[in-house]
């Protein structure tokens, strides 16, 4: 299975950038996303970030994964329904929410 996870850009350099995902800095290919600017999460998958992500539903995807920064839940992230199985959020406003993220 294949997995496409949520990360910050913190650099870039022209096609190129460097991203943080739950403290672990790595290269990444922004060429999918050119309009990308330092500060945005994207989605990443094998080394190439996919799309830009809303900040919230990108804290949101990684509160899921339990690897939500600190602070997250008290910034208005979310919290999970049920056991943590299904991909269904409920947000604070009561809504509920598909996590984001891909998998092939």
């Amino acid at each position: 299975m294949c997995l496409a996870v949520p990360v910050k850009i913190v650099e870039i350099e022209g096609t190129r950038g460097v991203v943080d995902f739950a403290g672990n800095r790595r290269s990444a290919s922004l060429m999918l996303v050119p309009e990308a600017k330092v500060g945005n999460y994207v989605l990443l998958h094998a080394g190439f970030a996919i799309t830009l992500l809303a900040e919230a539903d990108a804290l949101e995807s990684l509160q899921l994964l339990g690897l939500a920064p600190p602070g997250a839940r008290e910034a208005g992230a979310v919290s999970p329904q049920g056991s943590g199985e299904g991909s269904i959020a409920e947000r604070t406003d009561g809504s509920t929410h598909e996590a984001s993220g891909a998998s092939c």
